[in-house]
């Protein structure tokens, strides 16, 4: 968890290019060039990375309030939470909200900067 603190300010540079939290927690993003699994990473990252900065913000995320944040049918977001867990990026809790692995962060914002340029 320390070395996610030594590249909060990095991170958050990169993740605010591509969306951002209020202070509700809703995820907001700045492109709609995203596809729905590059939306639903960015928005766990972005999630974890504002629990960091106000605890109050919770880092995990329900179903619903992806959906919600994001414009897309909890039916989908379901099938496509169940890939991005079958591909290690995120886990659930024993409450069924969603949260990114820590290490995933940095190559996810990475791989997003390169593909489309943020």
């Amino acid at each position: 968890m320390h070395r996610i603190m030594r590249q909060l300010p990095l991170l958050l540079e990169k993740v605010v290019k591509i969306c951002k939290v209020d202070q509700n927690g809703a995820v907001h993003f700045e492109s709609g060039r995203l596809n729905n699994s590059e939306k639903i990473k960015s928005a766990l990252a972005a999630r974890f990375l504002a629990n960091k900065l106000e605890p109050k913000i919770r880092r995990e995320m329900t179903v619903k309030e992806i959906s919600e944040s994001l414009g897309i049918p909890k039916n989908i977001i379901s099938a496509t939470l169940k890939e991005i867990k079958d591909q290690r990026v995120a886990f659930t809790s024993s409450k069924g909200d969603y949260s990114i692995y820590p290490y995933q962060i940095a190559t996810l914002l990475d791989k997003l900067s390169q593909k489309y340029g943020k």
